[in-house]
């Protein structure tokens, strides 16, 4: 009995020692420490694992915003892009999870983006080229419709509120993948998406989570032909990605039913079909940007709707498109022209014209400042107004209660007051004020604020305290 005990309590110390897990080490976090409000910005982090366990990163923005990586292997560094759409001073997280659930501690880097400019639309523009009648043959040995085949465009744009970005792009044929394509089975299409990632499951609701920028608008054309953004019945065009294989018996119904919805001309929506397993590019989008959980699965709009499964029931389709259409984006005008040139040295020339404009007009409007304690001339004693005086520089005995009124339209995002470089409040809520006991001497207060558009307005007052 005594054997046995012991052969348990050295079995239960082994099976301890055997399923002990550390976690990641804190990670190293390197980028810019300061920037400008509307401009992406490169970040890179990486960690080791004393285990040699797989890691992901997930990197918290400080704005609200999140985003996470897949799995790489210890020590790997990662890379991760954003942009600040608001000015202030911000703090990234990092940490680091290995696929057992344990996290390192938080690595910090303060970030400062100080412009005050409005920065209108900063979204990503993709391009889009496929095949109407794709040239490769879905389970059912059909033709995919609209196969995708590269992208002519992938990069952020940029349009000041209430002005136009143009943006030209040659696909040439003989140059890319595909040489062999013919004027009369190529489209494109133009899709816009936000900047601003949401939540969302590549397996809903909770499975394989990924970071989903929404659609705003988007536009098809083929060669001779020009395309715009409908807003008829509908807030944009809505644009569907859909994640297939050649080899999934299950998605010629996903297909199917969709070109069917297509073929009627009732919704406005485009869709293009992403062959992951034929298609190292379509793969790539579909698993680094979607996080992909399995064929076929049909992205609405950047992950604003997904569903997976091979249904033929064209409601359920119909039903996620309404959702899109219902949703508020941001407002813009988004125009596409299609051309086919020929008679160049490298043969064909797929010429492609996209203009954006940004219909909205912004908030450029400072918030306004009251100071309300001290004013410009006038005696304090105690923290008491006793008279005004005809000075510009406020007298101050003792300690004094600072206050501002801060207001704005589309309201106050944080006030800070500062005294010869020395902060003394930053507050997001009234009432804006704090109990000053300033030094001997001449001192300047400034009183700042910014709105939740990032306009600021400051306002200056010069103090000379006598403490006694």
């Amino acid at each position: 009995m005594k054997k046995l005990t012991i052969f348990i309590v050295g079995m239960l110390v082994f099976s301890a020692l055997a399923i002990a897990n550390n976690p990641p080490e804190k990670p190293t976090i390197n980028g810019p420490s300061s920037g400008e409000a509307g401009k992406e910005y490169t970040f890179t982090a990486v960690a080791n694992d004393p285990d040699g366990d797989k890691i992901f990163y997930c990197f918290d923005w400080g704005d609200g915003n999140e985003f996470c990586t897949q799995y790489v292997n210890s020590g790997q560094q990662v890379e991760a892009k954003h942009t600040w759409q608001e000015k202030g001073t911000y703090v990234v997280t990092v940490t680091a999870t290995d696929e057992h659930g344990a996290k390192s501690e938080p690595a910090t880097l303060q970030v400062s983006m100080p412009l005050s400019q409005s920065i209108g639309y900063s979204g990503r523009l993709r391009i889009y080229i496929l095949e109407p009648i794709s040239r490769w043959n879905d389970y059912n040995k059909n033709p995919y419709n609209f196969g995708f085949l590269e992208f002519a465009y992938d990069e952020n744009v940029n349009v000041p509120y209430m002005e136009k970005a143009n943006i030209e792009v040659d696909w040439v044929p003989s140059q890319s993948n595909y040489p062999d394509v013919s004027e009369d089975n190529i489209m494109v299409i133009a899709a816009l998406f936000n900047p601003s990632p949401h939540k969302g499951y590549a397996y809903p609701p909770s499975r394989n989570p990924f970071n989903a920028y929404y659609v705003d608008a988007c536009a098809a054309a083929r060669p001779g032909e020009e395309g715009s953004n409908s807003k008829e019945g509908t807030t944009h065009t809505v644009f569907i990605e859909v994640a297939t294989a050649t080899y999934c018996p299950y998605c010629p119904a996903m297909g199917g039913a969709l070109k069917s919805i297509f073929d009627k001309n009732v919704y406005p929506f485009y869709y293009v079909s992403m062959i992951g397993d034929v298609n190292s590019i379509a793969y790539n989008r579909l698993k680094n940007d979607y996080n992909l959980y399995g064929y076929p699965t049909a992205f609405f709009d950047g992950g604003r709707k997904v569903l997976v499964g091979g249904t033929s029931n064209e409601a359920t389709y119909e039903n996620a498109i309404n959702y899109c259409m219902g949703q508020d984006v941001h407002d813009l005008n988004l125009n596409l022209k299609v051309d086919w040139l020929t008679g160049c040295e490298c043969g064909a020339i797929l010429k492609i014209n996209v203009t954006i404009e940004n219909l909205e007009m912004g908030d450029v409007t400072p918030p306004n400042i009251i100071v309300e304690k001290p004013k410009k001339g006038c005696l304090y004693l105690f923290d008491r107004e006793i008279l005004s005086l005809p000075i510009e520089t406020a007298i101050v005995f003792g300690k004094i209660t600072l206050k501002a009124n801060v207001t704005d339209d589309s309201g106050v995002k944080n006030v800070v007051f500062t005294v010869c470089g020395e902060t003394l409040l930053d507050d997001n809520e009234p009432p804006y004020e704090c109990l000053y006991d300033g030094t001997f001497g001449s001192h300047t207060l400034i009183i700042g604020a910014y709105d939740v558009n990032g306009n600021y307005a400051e306002e200056q007052i010069y103090l000379y305290v006598i403490n006694i």
